[in-house]
């Protein structure tokens, strides 16, 4: 295509030179005829101002003057007629004489025909000026008869250059035609070209778009790769969850029954009555077939293990009663009601709800309205102390919940106002009695959930203090373990709940998203290193627990000895003493640091 555009180009350039040079031959023979054409237009023109009445003025002349004489023979002898008067009479009678002369063939004037008019042309009387004295019509002719003379012998000058001219136009229509086959030529190279081009991209995209899907492939390949090993653990994970939750599912109506029973009924029962009513609540369902797990505890419906670790870290006991009492604090639908006599739930309460900040007042408090409107207003969690075997009846709007709305605003009736009602609001409420006797009215306001300490969690209790007080360091060191537990527990779930959220809100093919890919595999090397460090963790704190089960019988005993001196009060109410008296005042500590128990053989 370059040598055929190139040899086009060289032919354009010969036909542009060819061109000039015809053009500088015709602006030559045009300049030699432009001196005899404006003589020959002004001889024309005179002979359009004669009309018949001229010519008819020189017809009558019998014998005419010499000069009109000598005009009409040199028009005769132009028009190829005998050069004499009678004919010229002649010549003029003709109808179209002044149309043959203005029409005359001026470019075929002969030779011969210019020798014989030079003896005219010679002639100093022979022209317009001298010619006009005489005959008017004449003048015009002889001017005609003039330029003729002067226009043929310039065309005679020019008629080499006209022959030049239409050689060279000749030449000019040969490289023209050769241009023309030469440019059509490059056209139908340039469009093939074009084709083989619009072909060669519509390949060399093909090409692209097969490396960008090889690059996408690949890629994706990388990712899966990566993808897989990420989330093999957690495929394991989510299989037995995913059995875990189908059997869960399968017996869902009888747990949900169970739990509901036990949120609305047994709160205030002991730890041994509340495992009979469940015991007689499941074999009431397996008798109506209703599906029900072989363990329908409320912690496994309603519990979280999230939740539970956070409790405990905040002061619940670990024992299995505390852990349902404080489930049915926080789902029950009417303000709990705590039988409280150790305080265990008031410690846990304070703790729990103190970065919410939580207000206590006893019933025997003189601002307890101000402050409960307050609380209601604001939105503060209120704990209520001391309460004995009755309510104030000021209190009932809020354990009924009596609220309602007017203009837009949630509120309650307290005494004689209404107040904003703050949903954020909660309100918990303890008594220091060991066995109230609550009147129906009471119960069906309140939630009453018993606290009071079991053995088996007093034991653990137990086990921490003669543990602190004959191994401090060690205590701390469980203690801490403890806490970090329960922290890389709580990163790992929400590292779990993370990546199933990722995997979730994932839109498009996942693996195209790079950025979900790394942040999983962070999360999976995240998960990683919390595993680790929680099986160390374990196995530190299964050394701690073999280390303080030495003082297990310790605890043991003073469990026993303090139940047995709660039951002296049964002889005498002065023989009263709290769990913080008997714990840090009384002589079980005494005999801990005075090393009474010499060995598990004296106990």
């Amino acid at each position: 295509a370059d040598i055929v555009r190139t040899r086009v180009k060289e032919d354009e350039a010969l036909a542009k030179q060819k061109a000039t040079e015809t053009q500088a031959i015709a602006d030559d023979a045009q300049r030699d005829l432009d001196e005899a054409i404006p003589a020959l237009e002004a001889a024309n023109r005179a002979l359009d101002s004669l009309d018949k009445s001229d010519i008819s003025e020189i017809r009558v002349f019998t014998k005419p003057p010499q000069l009109v004489q000598t005009v009409m023979e040199a028009v005769c002898l132009m028009l190829g007629q005998k050069p004499d008067w009678a004919t010229a009479k002649t010549v003029l009678g003709d109808s179209n004489f002044l149309r043959r002369l203005v029409e005359y063939p001026k470019d075929e004037i002969t030779e011969n025909q210019l020798k014989r008019l030079k003896k005219y042309i010679d002639n100093p009387e022979f022209t317009p000026e001298v010619v006009e004295k005489t005959s008017k019509a004449c003048k015009s002719m002889c001017m005609w008869v003039r330029a003729l003379d002067l226009y043929a012998r310039v065309f005679r000058t020019v008629e080499p250059k006209r022959k030049r001219l239409q050689s060279a136009n000749a030449e000019l229509d040969i490289v023209v035609q050769k241009l023309r086959e030469k440019q059509a030529e490059l056209n139908a190279v340039e469009q093939k070209i074009a084709t083989l081009q619009a072909e060669f991209d519509v390949s060399v995209a093909e090409k692209k778009k097969l490396e960008h899907r090889l690059a996408l492939t690949t890629a994706r390949l990388k990712r899966a790769a990566k993808l897989t090993t990420a989330l093999a653990d957690e495929q394991d994970r989510w299989s037995h969850s995913v059995e875990r939750f189908q059997i869960q599912i399968g017996n869902v109506i009888g747990d949900v029954f169970v739990s509901a029973a036990c949120v609305a009924y047994y709160g205030a029962f002991t730890a041994d009555y509340r495992n009979r009513l469940i015991q007689r609540w499941v074999e009431r369902c397996r008798e109506l077939s209703i599906p029900v797990s072989e363990d329908p505890s409320l912690f496994n419906v309603l519990g979280d293990a999230f939740e539970l670790r956070q409790w405990n870290t905040q002061g619940l006991p670990r024992d299995q009663v505390s852990t349902d009492n404080a489930i049915l604090v926080t789902h029950s639908r009417r303000w709990p009601l705590m039988i409280d006599p150790q305080e265990q739930a008031n410690r846990w309460i304070r703790s729990m709800e103190a970065e919410h900040d939580l207000r206590v007042v006893k019933m025997s408090d003189a601002n307890l309205l101000r402050t409960l409107e307050n609380c209601i207003r604001l939105g503060f969690p209120l704990l209520l102390e001391d309460v004995g075997e009755s309510l104030d009846p000021a209190l009932e709007p809020i354990l009924l919940r009596q609220t309602f709305v007017s203009g837009g605003r949630l509120l309650i009736r307290l005494g004689d106002s209404d107040v904003d009602y703050d949903r954020n609001f909660h309100m918990y409420m303890t008594t220091k009695m060991a066995n109230p006797h609550y009147l129906p009215e009471v119960s069906i306001k309140v939630t009453l959930i018993n606290f009071t300490v079991t053995p088996t969690g007093l034991e653990d209790q137990l086990l921490g203090d003669v543990t602190g007080i004959e191994r401090p360091e060690l205590e701390e060191q469980r203690n801490q373990l403890i806490v970090r537990i329960n922290t890389d527990k709580n990163q790992l779930k929400a590292t779990e709940d993370r990546i199933l959220k990722l995997l979730f809100e994932s839109e498009g093919n996942i693996l195209d998203n790079e950025d979900l890919i790394n942040t999983l595999n962070e999360s999976k090397v995240k998960s990683g290193e919390i595993n680790r460090r929680l099986t160390e963790a374990t196995t530190t704190e299964q050394k701690i627990s073999n280390a303080r089960s030495k003082y297990s019988p310790v605890a043991a005993r003073g469990s026993v000895m303090y139940f047995v001196i709660t039951t002296m009060a049964e002889i005498d109410s002065m023989y009263q003493y709290s769990l913080k008296y008997f714990k840090n005042v009384s002589w079980f500590r005494y005999s801990i640091e005075r090393k009474v128990f010499r060995s598990n053989k004296d106990l």
